[in-house]
């Protein structure tokens, strides 16, 4: 009673708690052992996701992959890896990141469809496109298509991680 416990986490993890007391994206987190003997949550330490946070997300021609401390990006075949403006690492260079997908990106967890001239019904459109009796050869660099990696799925804009909702069990175990 009274003992204090302290998780200390790796540079790259974070704290993550059962009861979400605050404890998650800190790198340690201290309990004191209570009258009742016991400990008021379960603490781990969780590999913090650095592709989440990502501006650019890799570019229209990269996916993301998280690494512990870091991240890096898998490029498409051609397409070249560099730092953007602000220190990012994208796929592709410069202009082409521009023209691609009408400067379009998937997110951190996806590849641009580029579908330039190879439009369909179940393509995405930006919010700009969607009125059809205005579509020019303009809009066409417009059209493109994410391909998601496992796990997440295209929302019509990017790449979002499927959410099966909160798991809830009847019985109370």
């Amino acid at each position: 009673v009274g003992t204090t416990y302290k998780l200390s986490c790796a540079p790259g993890y974070e704290v993550i708690g059962t009861r979400g007391n605050g404890t998650r994206g800190k790198p340690s987190e201290e309990m004191v052992c209570p009258e009742s003997l016991q400990w008021p949550e379960d603490l781990w330490c969780q590999d913090v996701d650095d592709c989440a946070g990502l501006k650019h997300g890799c570019g229209a021609m990269g996916v993301c992959m998280d690494l512990v401390n870091g991240y890096d990006c898998n490029c498409e075949r051609g397409y070249p890896r560099r730092r953007s403006h602000d220190g990012e690492i994208v796929c592709g260079e410069a202009l082409s990141t521009k023209i691609l997908c009408g400067g379009h990106t998937c997110g951190a967890y996806g590849i641009c469809i580029d579908l330039h001239g190879n439009i369909s019904e179940f393509e995405s459109w930006p919010t700009d496109a969607q009125n059809r009796t205005h579509k020019t050869i303009k809009d066409w660099h417009l059209a493109y298509r994410c391909e998601c990696v496992d796990g997440f799925y295209d929302n019509g804009e990017e790449c979002v991680p499927h959410n099966c909702g909160t798991r809830v069990d009847g019985l109370g175990l």
